[in-house]
């Protein structure tokens, strides 16, 4: 990694974190969303790295009802749940 900015460290930590996607998918116990709007997984892993968004570019009117929607799928399998860096905004 040449580019050592704070734009640049934060875009290499958020796809460090959307390369485990891929192989999380695969697991059988694992519960996987990837599309343009949102990123998430969740387990039954009690990690919270297994367990939560990744990215989410939802308009305010969509962010209730989608954490709720997470929330409602996490708390069956006990999962701990995190969001990620998501300080970025896309415009």
């Amino acid at each position: 990694m040449q580019d050592l900015s704070p734009s640049a460290l934060v875009a290499a930590i958020e796809n460090n974190l959307f390369a485990i996607i891929p192989a999380i998918s695969k697991w059988p116990q694992a519960q996987v969303h990837d599309s343009a709007e949102i990123k998430w997984s969740i387990t039954n892993i009690p990690f919270p790295s297994f367990n939560g968004v990744y990215r989410a570019q939802l308009t305010p009117q969509q962010v209730d009802s989608t954490i709720q929607s997470i929330v409602a799928r996490a708390l069956p399998r006990k999962s701990p749940c995190c969001g990620g860096p998501g300080h970025r905004h896309n415009r």
